[in-house]
C-alpha cells in the first residue's frame, strides 16, 4: 500500500491570501507566509512588512496551531504577496 496504516487525518487551515497550514501527526508546514496587506495606492512605490498586521496574523495562527510543529515552510513564488513578510517570520 501507497499509505502507511494509522493516523491519515490532514487538518488544512487557510489563514488569508495564498497562506495555509497543512498539519498532520503533530507536524505542519507553512505555505505563503503573507500578512501586510497593502493599500493599493502603494503598490506601484515601496511597500513593507507591517509588525502591527504580524502581531495579529500570529494570534490567529497560534489559536489553530503551535509554532514548534512548523517543520518547514513553502514560498509558492517570489510576488510580493507570497514572500514579503517571510523576513518577519525567520526573526
Amino acid at each position: 500500500p501507497i499509505l502507511k496504516e494509522g493516523k491519515r487525518e490532514l487538518n488544512l487551515v487557510y489563514l488569508g491570501s495564498g497562506n495555509l497550514v497543512l498539519e498532520q501527526n503533530g507536524e505542519a508546514v507553512l505555505t505563503d507566509p503573507f500578512f501586510s496587506n497593502q493599500k493599493l495606492l502603494n503598490l506601484p512605490g515601496k511597500i513593507k512588512s507591517s509588525s502591527g498586521q504580524y502581531n495579529s496574523w500570529k494570534t490567529n495562527y497560534e489559536y489553530f496551531l503551535s509554532p514548534s510543529v512548523v517543520k518547514a515552510g513553502l514560498v509558492s513564488h517570489t510576488h510580493y504577496d507570497h514572500a514579503m513578510d517571510l523576513p518577519l517570520l525567520l526573526e
